[in-house]
This record gives structure tokens, C-alpha cells and sequence, in this order.
């Protein structure tokens, strides 16, 4: 276990034992209120927002603590994770995955979302971080499938997902409207018998 998740109050980042390595250097667990500066600074980033369908810009520090009081509400009332902090061995949060649970908690697909800190954009980290969290979900049965919608002209997400193992399945004209703007997304998804297949030994 990183010596962060040892050191820290048990109370606030560290309340379970749980927790998912990404490589050597990072690592994924659950959200807590002394997370809010680092997201609070980190989210407030036009370029983030632009790809995201509900980022605000500008991202205020009351952004990130309604986002952590609902998540926070959503996981004690379900009884199960939804969001995932992604750590350096620091302990410090630079970015975050979540499952969005669409069809509603008893379906046994999600859709998932995610964001990294500009500081640590192409570094493959987000590579390493969605491999980890598929790995999770499929090897501990949560799911039966995934999927992400990637707004059109995001290519970077795109090479991400792909090189995550996961294929596009379709296009989904008018998928989002932001702002005045209508926009298209490319949906791309695993399923548990992909995931298996592409980890055969």
C-alpha cells in the first residue's frame, strides 16, 4: 500500500483499504472532501470543460464539494462505488473516473467518464488508468459492460480508449447539446467476453 494511504487520516481519503495501483506511480481510490483544493484547481480549465459535457467552466471550489456531497450521498445510499480519485504517490488528486450508471444501479452496463490534470495530459497515464479500472470492474464481475461517449473531434480520448482495448460501435449524431451548440459524440464500449478474450494467457 503507498505510504500516503498509511499516513493519511483514516477518516477522510483512506476510510476503506481499498484501493487500485496503476502502474508505480499511480493509483485510484475513493473521493473525499480534502480533495476539493486539488480539484477545485485542476478542473477549472477551459480545455477540460470543452470536452466535457458536464464540467462548468469556470470550476469553482463549491463545484467540487456538491460533487463530492453527491457522490459521497450516492455511494453510502447504494452501498457501492460510483467515482474513482486518481491519485500520484503522493496522495495528491489529479483527475478522476466514475461510472455514470444511466440504466439506473441494477443494470448490468454503465457508462463512464474521466479527466486528468493538464500537467499529466500525454503521459499515457489515462491509458494506464482505464486499463486498471476495466480490469477492476470485469475481474470482480460489477459489470457486464462499459462504454464512454467521446464528443467528435476529441481524438486524444479516442487513441485512449483504443488503446485501452475498447472498440467504437457507433456515432450518435446530436448526442449532447452545449451551450447553443449541438454535438455529435462516437461511442465506444467492452464488454466482459471482449475483456476476457483480450486477456487470455
Amino acid at each position: 500500500m503507498p505510504f500516503s494511504l498509511l499516513a493519511a487520516n483514516k477518516k477522510t481519503i483512506t476510510k476503506t483499504s481499498d484501493w487500485i495501483a496503476v502502474g508505480q506511480n499511480y493509483y485510484l481510490t475513493l473521493v473525499d472532501f480534502p480533495d476539493v483544493p486539488n480539484m477545485a484547481k485542476y478542473l477549472n480549465e477551459e480545455r477540460i470543460s470543452r470536452q466535457s459535457f458536464t464540467i462548468p467552466h469556470p470550476y469553482l471550489k463549491s463545484d467540487a464539494e456538491y460533487f463530492i456531497k453527491q457522490t459521497l450521498a450516492f455511494e453510502a445510499s447504494q452501498g457501492m462505488q460510483s467515482f474513482w480519485a486518481i491519485r500520484a504517490s503522493s496522495g495528491g488528486l489529479i483527475g478522476g473516473i466514475g461510472l455514470l450508471f444511466n440504466e439506473g444501479v441494477h443494470a448490468h452496463s454503465s457508462e463512464f467518464g474521466y479527466w486528468l490534470a493538464l500537467p499529466f495530459w500525454n503521459q499515457g497515464i489515462m491509458t494506464q488508468v482505464i486499463r486498471a479500472f476495466t480490469r477492476h470492474i470485469f475481474s470482480k464481475n460489477l459489470l457486464q459492460r462499459l462504454y464512454a461517449k467521446v464528443f467528435v473531434g476529441n481524438k486524444a480520448s479516442c487513441r485512449v480508449l483504443e488503446k485501452s482495448g475498447f472498440r467504437m460501435v457507433r456515432l450518435e449524431k446530436g448526442a449532447f447539446q452545449k451551450g447553443s451548440r449541438d454535438i455529435d459524440a462516437v461511442v465506444y464500449e467492452m464488454n466482459n467476453e471482449m475483456y476476457a478474450a483480450q486477456n487470455q494467457e
